[in-house]
């Protein structure tokens, strides 16, 4: 999540669910004390995997998705901050494997391309407008599914995503204005199409992408994905709608199925899988590694995950990001980027169920959600929503 230097970390309000404009959705008054943050859980109107999450507002939004009937949803579950209820509403189409993110300060929630079905993909954006409550629809110039979704501060970006045929991800690129005013592009600073994890800075104008895996056979009918270390890195400016994408310092070695989260100027990403020095095999990764938005460079800070994991679900609350689950885990490690250190464990803060393709979001930097997916001991599909409440 985002952070504003020009607004202090303990700021004057109680978490007491009262009234607040759409727009108030950041920097509410987490709790110093650990040991006093809350897990609960709650229920989505049913179960699904492969949903899209992203926070707007006064709500934690959960859409799309497989349901138990291994179909597609167009099922919209709308978590409210004020009193924990749940609406529910649907997207324009069902689909699963979205593109999602948050836009304009958290006042809106971008729901980007999916699976329509097992061949077909979709070009359609579902907008939610926390100010005015309600829904619109845009469209990619191109189809395809799990774009990345970046807010720069002036503009949106939706970037790359999987296809079903050569080349198998896309160098395609959307750009939105704050009017929702269309451009688009294409990744050409790489000769490679990319699919990696990545975050917006909003406050400082940039962007940065990295990790992943690409296609170095893109031409060719049959794929050949490899471990990525490129960076990519997005810089924008307040003056003027000029964007610029560049390759930066590459990462120390090839990484995929990472997770992370900005806090303050930090993207701060752990876990995931790297090839071993030993024997070359592909292991599961516990390294904390920092990227530092403003200086534009890689930190080793030298810390590690409790234990091996990948496709983890992070979450930035201010100076914390958290790393909960993924696969087979229910951990919670919690890193500081105040102090450059971990946070002692909190097992009552563990997961009650690990699961596999879940959706995770932040809400008003306060609560962090886990819903849906699959069940790691059972491979059942969840209707769980589990969150941390740090307010």
């Amino acid at each position: 999540m985002k952070f504003s230097s020009s607004v202090p970390i303990c700021l004057a309000i109680l978490c007491n669910f009262q009234a607040l404009s759409a727009n108030d959705t950041n920097f509410l008054g987490i709790k110093d004390d650990l040991e006093a943050w809350e897990k609960h859980e709650t229920k989505l109107s049913s179960a699904r995997s492969n949903m899209a999450a992203a926070s707007a507002g006064d709500y934690a939004i959960f859409a799309g998705g497989i349901d138990s009937d291994g179909k597609k949803s167009d099922t919209v579950d709308m978590f409210n901050f004020r009193d924990s209820s749940i609406r529910s509403v649907s997207l324009s189409e069902s689909r699963s494997d979205i593109g999602s993110g948050t836009f304009l300060k958290g006042r809106y929630a971008i729901f980007a391309g999916g699976r329509k079905n097992d061949n077909e993909i979709s070009s359609i954006i579902d907008i939610y407008d926390s100010l005015t409550d309600k829904w619109k629809v845009l469209h990619m110039k191109h189809p395809r599914s799990n774009p990345l979704v970046i807010d720069i501060g002036k503009k949106l970006v939706i970037f790359g995503g999987d296809l079903f045929s050569s080349p198998f991800i896309s160098n395609v690129i959307d750009y939105f204005d704050e009017d929702f005013n269309q451009t688009d592009g294409t990744q050409d600073v790489f000769p490679y199409p990319i699919n990696g994890i990545g975050a917006g800075n909003d406050v400082l104008s940039n962007g940065v992408i990295l990790g992943g895996y690409m296609n170095i056979e893109p031409e060719s009918d049959v794929p050949n994905f490899i471990p990525n270390n490129q960076t990519l890195f997005y810089t924008g400016s307040d003056d003027s709608d000029t964007i610029s994408l560049k390759t930066m310092q590459t990462l120390s070695q090839p990484k995929f199925g990472m997770a992370g989260a900005l806090s303050f100027d930090n993207f701060i990403f752990g876990g995931g899988f790297t090839q071993s020095a030993q024997d070359g095999s592909i292991v599961e990764s516990d390294e904390i590694r920092s990227y530092n938005t403003r200086r534009h460079d890689y930190s080793n800070i030298n810390l590690k995950l409790s234990e091996p994991r990948s496709y983890i679900y992070s979450g930035g609350i201010q100076r914390f990001v958290l790393f909960w689950g993924g696969g087979s885990s229910k951990s919670l490690d919690i890193f500081n980027s105040v102090n450059q250190k971990m946070e002692p464990t909190q097992q009552k803060l563990f997961l009650s169920v690990a699961r596999e393709y879940a959706a995770s979001t932040v809400l008003k930097e306060c609560i962090f959600f886990v819903a849906g997916g699959y069940n790691a001991e059972n491979c059942e599909i969840t209707d769980t929503i589990e969150y941390i409440k740090t307010c």
